[in-house]
């Protein structure tokens, strides 16, 4: 991880949430329910995205100093490469996923592949992707992300977890998953 958080500028402990900064995604949500934290945490776990900027540009760096934020609690990596996603997944202190919408939910999926906690909407294939590994939250009410993120970030025992309760979740997918369920697609189709 060191070579991929020095590139970075990070140390670990941060709050991560990856994805391209579009609505659907709700960086808005992701800014706002990190910003209910105590102060001490954010400045502990700063929130980093990892994702394209190209629609939402610096905006939630506006957001975070329309809020009152010191500089620095809110950081944009932008695009950031496959191969450096497991540092920055494994390094987390927590994953932040508080999306409108998902089709599958990957990334949330991926940082319980390394051992992340995670914190995810309730919302489309969420619940069935990372089942009771994840706490939750409602897109709608920041508020409802910032309570189970907050105990995480207070709580290290909690914090580990859940970090084990993702990395066994994460072992469901997998190749004979998938071909299982493949076959059993194809058998019904017969």
């Amino acid at each position: 991880c060191a070579p991929a958080l020095e590139h970075y500028d990070l140390r670990p402990g941060f709050v991560l949430f990856v994805a391209a900064l579009r609505r659907h995604k709700n960086w808005e949500g992701a800014v706002l329910a990190w910003a209910g934290l105590p102060q001490e945490l954010r400045t502990r776990h700063p929130l980093v995205f990892a994702g394209s900027t190209r629609r939402a540009g610096d905006a939630p760096l506006v957001l975070a100093r329309r809020l009152g934020l010191a500089e620095g609690e809110v950081r944009l990596l932008g695009a950031v490469g496959d191969e450096a996603l497991p540092a920055l997944y494994s390094s987390c202190a927590v994953f932040l996923y508080p999306s409108w919408q998902e089709g599958f939910g990957l990334p949330p999926l991926e940082a319980m592949a390394c051992g992340a906690p995670v914190v995810a909407s309730r919302v489309a294939a969420l619940p069935e992707v990372l089942g009771n590994a994840a706490a939750w939250g409602e897109p709608a009410d920041p508020q409802s992300f910032t309570v189970p993120l907050r105990s995480l970030l207070e709580d290290p025992a909690e914090r580990a977890q859940r970090a084990v309760s993702s990395l066994e979740h994460a072992r469901s997918y997998g190749p004979q998953r998938t071909g299982a369920a493949m076959r059993a697609l194809l058998d019904a189709l017969d």
